[in-house]
């Protein structure tokens, strides 16, 4: 029994086989999960920094308070 696809001339099939899409898939997956992976750890250190110089900012502060209530 003859498939389909072997009656068909090489050079006039069209389109991918469900191997090739499948590989395609997989690989643009595997660069958007380490895409996405990289963008998280970055947004991790932008609010590590943002939280440490909100710390700092809040330490300096209640210093200037502790120093205004002693002189006074």
């Amino acid at each position: 029994m003859l498939h389909i696809r072997e009656s068909i001339p090489l050079r006039t099939r069209r389109g991918f086989s469900l191997l090739e899409v499948t590989i395609a898939l997989s690989i643009s997956g595997f660069l958007f999960s380490a895409i996405w992976q990289l963008t998280a750890t970055a947004g991790v250190q932008r609010e590590a920094a943002a939280l440490s110089s909100q710390a700092l900012i809040v330490t300096s502060a209640a210093k200037d308070y502790i120093s205004g209530q002693n002189t006074v």
